[in-house]
């Protein structure tokens, strides 16, 4: 685990780092704390770093650390699922849905039901954030959903809706867990979701017990993917720890912006991601 250290990164407020304000800061501060050069392109998406005769770009918040293969099964939530099942790792199942063909996708959408019973979640297969997320707990409900979702999305995931005691991020690199939280519901929050973006909160876990046993499933699940820096949602239920999905984009926007230990907190593990891109 990271602790915070070295000088304090400042955010910038220039016009084209405000949406990403705290990651373009982050960044800043790790090429300048590791000797690398830095150039922003494109509005501060792309990154170009170079060091001792080496260059390497980042991409948003995609850096040069997965092989292609590894991040698209990792933002896709149902090959993300295939392959846990395959290697035994603990997840919520999520079942493929097509609904490229209107007038066949909801003889699609009941024969899934056969599967993953209601109450349950449709989401895009791919995306992040909460973003067209929602929950059926009725079969008319659960064709609701997925007719408005196919206007905007040609393949879906259906995973069982279940009873979350609590949702952690796992920040995973090279094979260990630089940063864990908590992502908190407040007292009389009404969006079910735990997703900072809809106003969850997010919470170090500094527990030993707890952080051993969620860097272990993270290992695990990036182990099956063979993924080396990503995201990794886990949840405890009464079924225990269960990874939820992953993301190859490690995004900390909104845990950076919480707090200035959060920022800084963000920042290290930015350095370390830097470090490992450019073997510095």
């Amino acid at each position: 685990m990271l602790a915070a250290s070295g000088a304090s990164p400042e955010s910038p407020h220039g016009p084209g780092a405000v949406r990403r304000r705290c990651f373009v800061a982050q960044i800043e501060y790790a090429a300048r704390q590791l000797d690398v050069d830095l150039t922003w392109y494109s509005d501060h998406w792309v990154a170009h770093l170079r060091y001792a005769g080496r260059q390497q770009h980042l991409v948003g918040y995609a850096f040069p650390l997965n092989d292609l293969s590894a991040a698209h099964l990792a933002d896709d939530k149902v090959a993300t699922s295939v392959v846990l099942a395959r290697d035994g790792v603990p997840h919520i199942h999520h079942e493929l849905l097509w609904v490229a063909a209107e007038a066949e996708f909801e003889v699609g959408a009941l024969a899934v039901l056969d599967r993953v019973p209601v109450p349950l979640v449709v989401k895009p297969c791919t995306g992040r954030g909460g973003l067209d997320v929602f929950r059926a707990t009725s079969v008319s409900g659960y064709l609701t959903v997925v007719r408005a979702l196919a206007r905007a999305h040609r393949t879906l995931a259906v995973c069982p809706l279940v009873a979350i005691e609590r949702e952690f991020r796992v920040i995973y690199l090279r094979g260990g867990a630089e940063l864990i939280f908590e992502k908190v519901r407040p007292d009389g929050h009404r969006d079910w979701r735990h997703n900072l973006e809809h106003g969850a909160v997010p919470v170090v876990v500094d527990d030993s017990a707890t952080c051993a046993a969620l860097a272990a499933l993270a290992k695990q699940a990036a182990t099956a993917l063979g993924i080396s820096f990503a995201s990794i949602d886990i949840v405890q239920s009464d079924r225990g720890l269960e990874v939820l999905e992953l993301n190859s984009g490690v995004s900390l926007e909104y845990f950076s912006r919480s707090n200035a230990e959060h920022f800084q907190l963000a920042a290290e593990v930015y350095r370390r991601a830097l470090q490992a891109c450019l073997d510095c």
